[in-house]
């Protein structure tokens, strides 16, 4: 369970490369999804369906 300070961006990244590495550099927390039962990612539509569901019920993915 992350809970931000403040205000926070979500940088996402494509399932193959992730994030560029300035973008990384950038991130005072990196946060990942943990799969289960062979899934191995999300595409990021997924992804950042799930983080805007989590943020507006007061919690996101660790």
């Amino acid at each position: 369970d992350y809970r931000p300070k403040g205000d926070c961006i979500y940088i996402l990244g494509n399932e193959t490369d992730g994030v560029s590495a300035a973008s990384d550099n950038l991130a005072d927390t990196a946060l990942g999804i943990p799969m289960r039962n062979g899934v191995e990612s999300l595409n990021v539509a997924v992804t950042a369906s799930l983080i805007a569901f989590c943020d507006s019920m007061g919690a996101q993915p660790a």
